[in-house]
This record gives structure tokens, sequence and C-alpha cells, in this order.
């Protein structure tokens, strides 16, 4: 491993074609030596020893200081010798010696194995050892503690036992107590919720009756006029008593719609909701059009369903009056009260729709109308029980849904119901 840089620039440029540059700055091997030893440059490198990155380094740093190095890795070792010039003391070349030393690794490999099977047997034989004088203390301990453990824990489940046999009994107990009392306090808000409905009616049979009432007072003076006249005819007087039969029809039509409205059904009957709307809207339809508010009807699902017919016309009943109020309360042009119908998810289920154009319910009660008590009409006696025992009568009674939302022009109610397919 020659360096150059002791030669004459002139000379080894002159001669350059006889070296290979080395892995190592300023120092060139001599081509001869390579090519006789069939070698290359790469076989004297430091790096393709496998050797650890520190005593590279370290060999690396001797080379370039001019001290002489050598190294062992796997059976080889690479001797480097420096040989300086004797008057300038500079480092001429390394002379580099490489050859396989089996020896050495056998003896190497060999005590390693050796030393390692006797830390291994010595570990064991030990730790067996150890592990046998302990694990005998070490049981009586563990069961003595296990033992005292297990008496404390079947006392404690024991106590535990009897609590909970006792808690058990006291809250089926209070289970049952407050189930009654949840369902007489339904009862009693759907019967105060009835009564408040009847007081509503009351005032729609008024409305109802007045118009028939007038008809027939005003058909029976005209005909006792003529009595008095002595100015009748057969024909005129049949058909003037026709007319008077016709609407005490009408009146008696009404007493046997009032009277269903109110009656219990204890079972479910197959209607439809267009049967039900217009059957509600044969009570409530006059006094709602004596306000001067506009009924539309729009049924595009008339497929039959199984429920309590009378139970959803006081839902529906409930909500058009609420409408009817807010209509006259916010004094709307034009007050109309829509009802429509549409059939969903293939005909398994459908939906009334009831909306109005009364602006809608605030952002900040929506959330809370179907709430027990809570009402907007507490200065005209509003009991708020109407649209929570709605809510209850679809939810719980017919396995529906009642939900409540806005549009651009009022508030809309939707009550969902299967249909029996």
């Amino acid at each position: 491993l020659v360096n150059k840089n002791v030669v004459d620039e002139k000379v080894f440029n002159s001669e350059k074609s006889n070296y290979i540059k080395s892995p190592y700055k300023g120092y060139y091997f001599d081509k001869k030596v390579l090519k006789y030893k069939k070698s290359t440059a790469s076989d004297f490198k430091i790096d393709q020893f496998g050797i650890s990155k520190n005593t590279k380094n370290k060999g690396l740093k001797s080379i370039n200081g001019g001290k002489n190095i050598s190294l062992y890795n796997n059976g080889q070792i690479i001797t480097y010798v420096a040989i300086k010039n004797p008057i300038t003391k500079d480092i001429v070349a390394f002379f580099i010696i490489r050859n396989q030393d089996t020896f050495v690794k056998n003896k190497i490999v060999n005590s390693n194995i050796t030393f390692s099977i006797i830390s291994i047997l010595l570990l064991i034989i030990f730790y067996f050892l150890y592990k046998n004088s302990l694990h005998k203390l070490e049981l009586e301990d563990e069961v003595k503690s296990k033992t005292l453990s297990l008496s404390n824990i079947n006392k404690e489940l024991e106590k535990n036992k009897a609590k909970m046999t006792l808690m058990n009994e006291n809250l089926t107990c209070q289970v049952k107590e407050e189930v009654k009392k949840n369902r007489k306090q339904d009862q009693q808000m759907l019967e105060q919720s009835r009564l408040a409905q009847m007081g509503e009616m009351i005032s729609m049979i008024a409305h109802q009756w007045r118009q028939p009432l007038n008809a027939i007072s005003l058909t029976s003076s005209n005909l006792k006029f003529k009595c008095i006249l002595d100015d009748y005819e057969k024909d005129l007087f049949q058909k003037e008593l026709d007319l008077i039969e016709d609407y005490s029809q009408h009146l008696s039509s009404t007493i046997d719609d009032f009277r269903e409205f109110f009656k219990e059904s204890k079972k479910k009957e197959i209607t439809t909701l267009e049967d039900i709307v217009n059957s509600t809207l044969n009570i409530v339809k006059t006094s709602v059009e004596n306000q001067n508010i506009k009924i539309i009807k729009d049924f595009n699902c008339n497929v039959k369903l199984e429920t309590y017919p009378n139970e959803v016309k006081q839902v529906i009943l409930n909500i058009i009056k609420n409408a009817e109020d807010i209509l006259l309360e916010n004094k709307v042009k034009s007050p109309t009260i829509t009802i429509s119908s549409i059939c969903t998810v293939e005909h398994s289920k459908y939906a009334l729709i009831i909306k109005d154009n009364a602006g809608g319910i605030p952002e900040d009660i929506i959330n809370k109308i179907f709430d027990p008590y809570f009402s907007t009409k507490l200065e005209k006696d509003g009991t708020g029980l109407g649209l929570y025992m709605s809510k209850t009568i679809i939810a719980e009674h017919c396995d529906g849904k009642l939900s409540v939302s806005n549009d651009d022009e009022g508030a809309v109610f939707k009550i969902e119901l299967e249909s029996i397919n």
C-alpha cells in the first residue's frame, strides 16, 4: 500500500498505471502484487471483514496515523505494518499481511461454547435449588392465606346474599308500586284530557245544532202561519215535514257521532286513515269553518290498518283544535289546515300529516310541547295534557309515533302507524 505523497509527483504520474487507487486517502495498491495474488483492492479494505463499527474506526485511525495494527475477525488476521523513511520518518508504504487462522477461531468458538454450557448448567442447578427451598415455604404461606381469604369471602358473600335478597324484595315492591302509580296517573291524565275535550265538544254541538234548529224553527213557524191563514196544500206540507224530519235525523246523527267519539274501544278495528279523518271532521268541521278556517284534504294512501279508531280520532281532534286556536290568535289571513296521508316503505307504514299556516312553533319550546302539563294556553284554561296524552295514545296504545316539526308556513304534526300488511 504505497503512499503517493512521499514520491515525486512526476515519477508517480509516470508510473501511475502500475498502481490501483485504494480506499485509504493518499494510498495506492501495487498492481503487480494484486495481480499475482489474484486479489482486489476491496479484499484489503477494513469494511469487508464484518468487524464492529468501533474497531473499524480505530483501525482507520491507526492507518491514517501511520501506526501498525492487527485485526482479527472470524478466523482471519489482517496485519498492517508501516514502512518509514529512515531519514524523514515519513510513511512510505504499508506492508499488508492476510492469513487464515482456524486454530484460534476454533479455540475461541470451543471456549465460548464450553463456557456457555457450563454457565447455563450452573444457572439451572442454582435456580432449581433456590426454587425448591422457597416453594415449600411459599406453598404453606399461600395455603394459609387462601384459607383465611376464602373464609372471609364466604362470610361476606352470605351477608351480601341476605342484603341482595332483601333489596330485591324491596325493589320489586317499589317497582310494582311505581308502575301502579304511573298507570293511575296516566289514567287520571287521560280522564282529565277527555273532560277538557268534552267541554270543547259541547261548544261544537252548539255549532252543529244551531243551523238545523233554526231551520226546524223557521219551517214549523211557516207551517203554523199557513194553518192560521188556512192556506196550505198537502204536498207543500209533506215537503216541509220531510225537511223537519231530515233536520231531526241530522241532529240525531250528530249525537251518535259524539257518543261514538267518547266510546272506549276494547278491541282494535280494521279501518283507514281517511275514514278516521272524515269521521273526526264530521264533529269539528262546522266549528272550524265558522271561524273562516279552510280545511284541505289530500289523501294519497288509503291502505287498511288495525288500530283503535276512537283514540286516533281524539289525537286528530286535539291537533286540529290546537291549530284552530293558534290561527285565530295570530290573526292569520286565509287560515288553512291541511290534512294529507302518505305511504312509506312499500306500504308497510303510512303517515297522516296535519299542518297549518300559523307561522310554526317557537324553537325554544318545540321540544317541550309533548311534556305533561306544558301549555302555552294557561290563560285560556289550557291543561297542558292534550299533546302529552296524544303522544301516549299513539305510542303506547296504537304502536305508532307522533312527532312535530316546522316548515315554511307553520307547524307540521306527523302520525305514523303500521298497516295490516
